[in-house]
């Protein structure tokens, strides 16, 4: 998340003064700022957007609705397959869902993150920023985390909250084991995490045991500097989620990873090899990389049929 370096001179905290990361027994810090699966390659480029706008919109209460819904009618020019994000401000009064807010939206073209991502492709993709949005008791994040539950067209989505509590890993925890077409999740806190880090691995293996879809994630708390940098960004405590959850990004990458490379052969090769083409067929493949039990979400039976990750 962006910040202005002026804004940023206050230390981190969470659950009084104790830092972040001594609060769950066992628990550490990758001190490198990434908790990635083993095969990861960065993209050298920057981000180049096409086109940048600000659109107005309804209330914030019509936008959560429409993300409820899968409704684009709220956003002109949003389509299926974007990217959201909401950087939440705990010091504005009034009521949040009231807000009409004027969200920065543009399509990027570029590819980012991790190998599968970039396999998939991000070109084209809209992202939808609402910066500095107010927030009061919990009431909009949940809303925008529970929102996820039964979205079908958002498929990246960051939120940057105050703190980050157990209700919000309820929220997400039951968005996750529904959504299927989510692919990266960053929700970032900006003063502290209220939760050990026990109780955050324990609410994600839940989630990864059944979440085939999920190939980006990052839970993080913003490192305040104490001096003015020319940085435009603080930088960020991440979460160490544990080598089983890193495995489950790893497995999920590689399952679309294998669905592209599919969708890549049916387009090419429909005469040659038309059994491709057969659902069960690909359903019966791709469901080689998932855990027992779990079957292809349709997003990645979509793409092995060489159709675009939308």
């Amino acid at each position: 998340m962006k910040r202005a370096a002026t804004a940023m001179k206050r230390p981190s905290r969470c659950e009084g003064d104790v830092h972040p990361f001594e609060l769950a027994a066992g628990g550490d810090v990758n001190s490198s700022g990434a908790s990635q699966p083993a095969e990861v390659e960065h993209s050298s480029g920057a981000s180049q957007p096409a086109e940048v706008t600000r659109q107005p919109c309804a209330n914030l209460g019509s936008v959560v609705q429409a993300l409820r819904c899968n409704s684009s009618s709220t956003l002109l020019g949003v389509r299926n397959g974007s990217d959201w994000s909401f950087e939440l401000n705990h010091d504005i009064d009034g009521d949040v869902m009231n807000q009409e807010p004027q969200p920065l939206v543009s399509t990027e073209n570029r590819t980012v993150g991790q190998r599968c991502r970039q396999t998939l492709g991000n070109v084209g993709r809209t992202r939808v920023d609402f910066d500095n949005v107010g927030e009061r008791g919990n009431r909009l994040s949940i809303a925008l985390l529970e929102a996820m539950q039964t979205n079908k067209t958002v498929r990246s989505f960051d939120l940057c909250v105050d703190r980050l509590g157990e209700q919000h890993l309820t929220a997400i925890v039951d968005s996750l084991l529904e959504n299927d077409t989510l692919q990266s999740l960053s929700i970032c806190a900006s003063t502290a995490i209220t939760c050990s880090i026990a109780v955050i691995r324990a609410a994600f293996l839940r989630i990864m045991d059944r979440n085939v879809c999920l190939q980006e994630l990052s839970i993080s708390l913003i490192v305040f500097e104490e001096e003015d940098t020319s940085e435009d960004t603080d930088p960020a405590w991440e979460v160490d989620l544990g080598a089983p959850i890193t495995a489950a990004i790893s497995r999920n990458c590689e399952a679309f990873a294998v669905a592209q490379a599919l969708g890549q052969v049916s387009r090419i090769s429909t005469h040659c090899y038309p059994h491709i083409e057969d659902i069960g067929f690909r359903h019966k493949l791709l469901s080689f990389f998932l855990p027992q039990g779990c079957n292809p979400p349709p997003i990645m039976l979509y793409i092995a049929k060489g159709l675009p990750n939308h």
